[in-house]
């Protein structure tokens, strides 16, 4: 791997981290707890997670798994508030991703400006 391919890679793995973290701040800044009647088992702080896929020794893509529920608390809907009659959306992924997604477009662009990157949100 080369030096460009190493610093790349070590500046979008620090990017994902960080990324993470203020995904991981907005659950606090939300008041998003687990409780201990919710059929999940790992308290989806816990279960944040981010990888990165390498192909020929450059980082192509960087993925963020957490529980499907957190859809529906970013959303505001759940089994006793369907989206018709909405309780208040914690919208805890897209301004985050929104804030962070420009700062990836600058590491792209520091290093090599012919690669894409597609902003990613909550639907």
């Amino acid at each position: 791997m080369t030096d460009y391919n190493t610093k790349f890679n070590n500046d979008v793995r620090t990017w994902a981290t960080t990324a993470t973290n203020d995904l991981l701040t907005q659950f606090d800044v939300l008041n998003i707890r687990h409780v201990k009647r919710s059929p999940s088992a790992i308290p989806s702080k816990d279960a944040l997670k981010n990888f990165l896929k390498a192909r020929q020794g450059l980082v192509d893509t960087i993925s963020f798994k957490f529980p499907q529920h957190m859809v529906f608390v970013h959303k505001g809907v759940s089994k006793g508030h369907p989206i018709t009659n909405p309780r208040q959306a914690k919208e805890w992924f897209n301004p985050s991703m929104d804030k962070s997604v420009e700062q990836l477009a600058d590491i792209v662009a520091d290093n090599d400006g012919e690669l894409i990157v597609n902003n990613f949100t909550i639907r």
